[in-house]
């Protein structure tokens, strides 16, 4: 899966700089089984100051059209709101996550069989707030400048501020 070049900059910058501190990694939800005709409903809550999640996929054993499922964060931006076709959506989603404003996501078995759910989610890992304070740093500093991630900077900023 190709990564957004704004988080390919940011992941580069952090492999040349040791102290800046941001990881890239994953959550995986799974709910081994979901009844018929039931919603589960659960927040996503960051362990950190913030993660900034750029794509999600769904496992192999999901069930094609058997579950509806709605992504939204908690400052209100919608990431998903469909029935499962398939197990990955392409289209790069940035978002950003924190204690004070998870990804809230529900779950619906639309079947009469119980269902198995799997998610993944794929992030990098914003440990704390001075980290936090150079990314916003670096993204001002890209915007000011003439370059292919200007507008993904720009992009990216509004959804952490």
């Amino acid at each position: 899966m190709p990564l957004p070049s704004i988080i390919e900059y940011l992941l580069a910058r952090s492999d040349l700089e040791e102290n800046w501190g941001i990881l890239d990694d994953t959550i995986q939800i799974v709910i081994a089984n979901i009844p018929p005709l039931n919603i589960i409903r659960y927040a996503v809550v960051p362990l950190h100051y913030m993660h900034i999640i750029y794509n999600f996929s769904f496992g192999p054993a999901v069930v094609p059209n058997a579950l509806a499922v709605k992504k939204t964060t908690g400052r209100g931006s919608q990431l998903f709101n469909s029935v499962i076709t398939g197990r990955v959506y392409p289209e790069i989603t940035l978002a950003t996550i924190t204690p004070g404003a998870p990804l809230f996501e529900e779950v619906t078995n639309t079947t009469g069989l119980n269902q198995y759910y799997e998610s993944t989610h794929y992030y990098i890992d914003i440990p704390n707030a001075v980290t936090f304070k150079e990314v916003i740093d670096v993204l001002h500093a890209l915007i000011r400048e003439t370059n292919p991630l200007q507008q993904e900077a720009k992009s990216l900023l509004r959804r952490m501020s």
